[in-house]
């Protein structure tokens, strides 16, 4: 029986894939994160990111990152400063408190907001645009002004936001 279109046109591989419970799955990556340095996989799952991205949209003008909390958020953070270095104009947008991020993700987000010297900034980002509604800081109602500048007239869209 043929896999999923999404996991063949992704992967080429014909063998089945095991399903896991979450219990599993974490055993598993305890078990990758013993056997690495810290920060490792992170570092290998967000250049993995980014080498996709080069890979799918070459001639891109801009990558749009929206990093959530965790760790899935830390690959995108590590993603986005691959493609930086890559010469690849990048947007971040971090929907997550950042003093409140696992280990791995807080290594990330510091590696992304160096600076080309190795120093960090710290400034809070308020972002202003012609076609959003309100000036703020606050990355929810960004990301919410983002998404209504993507919709068409009379268009609608369903948006889960993480509680601050």
């Amino acid at each position: 029986m043929p896999h999923p279109i999404g996991i063949a046109r992704i992967t080429g591989n014909t063998r089945r894939w095991a399903l896991h419970d979450t219990a599993a799955c974490r055993e598993r990556e305890t078990l990758a994160q013993a056997a690495h340095p810290p920060h490792a996989l992170m570092a290998m799952a967000g250049l993995a990111v980014a080498r996709m991205a080069l890979a799918l949209a070459p001639h891109a003008r801009l990558v749009r990152v929206w990093a959530g909390p965790g760790n899935n958020g830390g690959d995108g953070l590590v993603a986005a400063r691959h493609l930086h270095l890559a010469g690849v104009p990048v947007e971040v947008q971090l929907l997550a408190d950042a003093d409140r991020q696992p280990a791995d993700a807080a290594w990330a987000l510091q590696n992304a907001i160096a600076g080309e010297d190795g120093r960090t900034s710290t400034e809070k980002d308020t972002i202003e645009r012609d076609d959003f509604w309100a000036t703020t800081s606050n990355k929810q109602l960004n990301f919410v002004q983002h998404i209504k500048t993507l919709l068409a007239t009379h268009g609608r869209a369903a948006v889960v936001l993480p509680d601050n």
